[in-house]
């Protein structure tokens, strides 16, 4: 014992006390912000978990809720096309949209077989479309057509 300074054994048995003061103190802040967290989280969790609900929906139904409005696009583009006389009528008008495709179908009447030329002729130069068919045509005049054709307009132009 007479070999070891009191002084210096001292020092070392207070800077000891001093990192396990340090230690129980950072573990005991640490200790008390998790218990604080939790009592937060308790507070909200119900919220989270509604939050949570209403997200899910949102992802589920987002395809539903296209704000670039596609499908009135090619409806106002292909309506450009057709005659304002009335000479050719839709009857149904379908958009079938793949991964990297969109396909518009379009049925209808046709009194004139001129002016479902001369529309098929406008759809084939517009710019947003491409591939255009004249699937199906049946009857005398008036005479049920099916046009199809890809949309490459995109979905925001």
């Amino acid at each position: 014992m007479a070999r070891y300074n009191s002084k210096r054994l001292a020092t070392a048995g207070v800077l000891v006390g001093g990192l396990v003061a340090a230690t129980i103190v950072i573990f005991g802040w640490q200790e008390f912000r998790v218990l604080s967290l939790r009592s937060e989280w308790g507070v909200m969790e119900a919220q989270v978990t509604a939050l949570k609900a209403v997200q899910d929906q949102i992802r589920a139904y987002r395809p539903w809720y296209d704000r670039s409005f596609t499908d009135l696009r090619i409806l106002a583009r292909v309506t450009q096309c057709f005659p304002e006389n009335g000479s050719l009528t839709a009857k149904s008008f379908d958009v079938h949209q793949g991964a990297a495709v969109t396909t518009v179908s379009i049925s209808g009447t046709a009194r004139d077989a001129q002016a479902l030329l001369r529309a098929q002729e406008k759809l084939s130069k517009a710019s947003e479309i491409e591939g255009v068919n004249l699937e199906n045509i049946s009857g005398k005049m008036p005479a049920q057509f099916t046009l199809t054709f890809r949309w490459i307009g995109g979905s925001g132009s």
